[in-house]
Order: structure tokens, then C-alpha cells, then sequence
């Protein structure tokens, strides 16, 4: 009888953690990639062309490497995304590659959701703000709605993804928040 109970407890408990992702992490079930540690390096990758600010986005991405330096053990090198993609890259803004423009993708369409369950008019897309993390399970994008949180966006990034020696991430990884900016 506790045979029973504890293999369904242990079944339970497994069903809850596969649903409770809650829409937040990839269904492709690839497993965890490895963005950095364990001997790989991942290069920071800024976006000077739509930003608010070139010389605040370097600012940002300098901060990054930084911390992940104190973290990590290694500094990030800092590239502008005109430059060649590499495998392991932390993408901060709307940079020229494709899983910003999926991260983007996501974000925009979160809002449209959100906006359209409020039923906000015209100006109600204004007022909704946020900001994504996707991955693809070598690369993590960091994308937000409006220049005015950009800042609050890789805070974001940095207290809850930069927390050890390595960032390991599902490839189809997002993670989206939204709030609005009267809040």
C-alpha cells in the first residue's frame, strides 16, 4: 500500500511539474542549453539602431558584463550587432538577429492579448508596457516595449537570470511581462 501511495505521489508531483510552466518556457522539450559556463563563453550583443539611447545601450550591456564577470568569472566581450553572429550570445534589445525578433514577437503579441482583454482603446497599446526573455538554448535575447523601461528590463534580466557560474535555458524558452505604465 505505501508502494502505491508514493508512486502516486511521484506521478503527481511530475504531472504538476510539467504543467506548471503555465505557458512560460518552451513545449519543445529539447532539454537545457548552455548560454554560458562550463567552459563556453557567450558574447554580449547591443542593438544601436533602435534604441532610445547607443550610448545608454553600450552603458547597459558594459553593466552586464560586469556583473556577469563577478558571477561568472569571465568578462563578456561587448559587440555591436552589426557584427557576425556567434552560437552563445546574450542579445540586449531589438538587435539584427532572429531571436530578438522572435523575443519582439512574443512581447508584441502578449501586449495585443493584453490590450484587447481590457478592451483599452487606441491609446490603451501606449499605456501597456514590458518587456521578454526568449531562448533558443545557446543565445538569450533581452527585448522591452518602450525606452523608458530599458533599464528596468535587464535589471529584470540580471536579478533573475544571471545568478551563478552559468545560464543554462530550454531552447524555446520565453518568459514575458506586462504591466501598464499608469501602474
Amino acid at each position: 500500500m505505501k508502494k502505491k501511495l508514493l508512486l502516486l505521489t511521484v506521478a503527481l508531483v511530475t504531472l504538476v511539474s510539467l504543467f506548471s510552466c503555465n505557458g512560460n518556457s518552451g513545449a519543445g522539450g529539447k532539454g537545457l542549453g548552455t548560454v554560458y559556463g562550463d567552459g563556453i563563453k557567450a558574447h554580449i550583443v547591443y542593438d544601436t539602431d533602435k534604441t532610445h539611447s547607443p550610448d545608454a545601450s553600450a552603458k547597459l550591456a558594459q553593466e552586464m558584463s560586469n556583473i556577469i564577470g563577478s558571477v561568472a568569472g569571465y568578462h563578456p566581450y561587448i559587440y555591436k550587432s552589426s557584427t557576425a553572429p556567434d552560437p552563445n550570445e546574450i542579445l540586449v534589445g531589438e538587435t539584427n538577429r532572429e531571436l530578438s525578433k522572435i523575443a519582439k514577437e512574443a512581447l508584441d503579441k502578449k501586449i495585443r492579448n493584453k490590450v484587447n482583454t481590457l478592451e483599452f482603446d487606441l491609446e490603451g497599446w501606449d499605456e501597456m508596457v514590458g518587456y521578454a526573455v526568449c531562448s533558443d538554448g545557446k543565445s538569450v535575447a533581452i527585448v522591452w516595449s518602450d525606452w523608458h523601461i530599458e533599464e528596468e528590463a535587464v535589471k529584470y534580466f540580471l536579478e533573475n537570470f544571471i545568478l551563478g557560474d552559468s545560464l543554462r535555458l530550454e531552447d524555446g524558452y520565453v518568459k514575458t511581462e506586462i504591466f501598464s505604465l499608469q501602474q
